[in-house]
């Protein structure tokens, strides 16, 4: 299980995915997503599916400390009987286009993550724990559940 750390101004910015994960798609969990120091998550697309800017299986920890995760966007995949077996494998329970920014599910219960820390099958990993002090989650948007999140921003849990 690995982590991800953004900062000293650093940025993934107008990164563009054809599935999920716009500018890191982690197959498995990923323990922490860190954002610090002035950093951002900027203009990424996962175009068929979800997780704007991050996707993950399961993702444990979210920080988001001086820095701003904003116009990140995750569109549907395509509409139809078919569809579910088309976004297959992406990471995402049937890529609806969940999580402006950053999703957390499971690719093996047939849902777009639909419980904390992971969908229903995150094997007592346990729920997410995130925080987020003087940074901006702006202009996020999902074309299902998390664009202007159930929580506060860019999350689909």
């Amino acid at each position: 299980m690995g982590s991800i750390t953004v900062s000293g101004g650093s940025s993934l910015r107008r990164c563009a995915a054809g599935l999920s994960g716009g500018a890191v798609h982690v197959g498995g969990p990923l323990h922490s997503l860190e954002l610090s120091g002035g950093s951002s998550l900027d203009s990424n697309t996962a175009a068929g599916g979800d997780g704007g800017c991050v996707a993950a299986s399961t993702l444990l920890r979210l920080v988001v400390a001086d820095s701003e995760m904003v116009n990140n966007r995750a569109a549907a995949a395509a509409a139809g009987p078919n569809a579910a077996a088309a976004a297959g494998g992406n990471g995402g329970g049937g890529a609806r286009g969940s999580g402006g920014c950053v999703f957390s599910g499971s690719a093996t219960n047939g849902a777009a993550g639909n419980g904390i820390g992971g969908g229903g099958s995150s094997g007592g990993m346990g729920a997410m724990v995130w925080s987020v002090s003087r940074s901006q989650l702006i202009n996020n948007t999902a074309a299902a559940d998390g664009g202007k999140p159930k929580l506060l921003a860019c999350l689909s849990l």
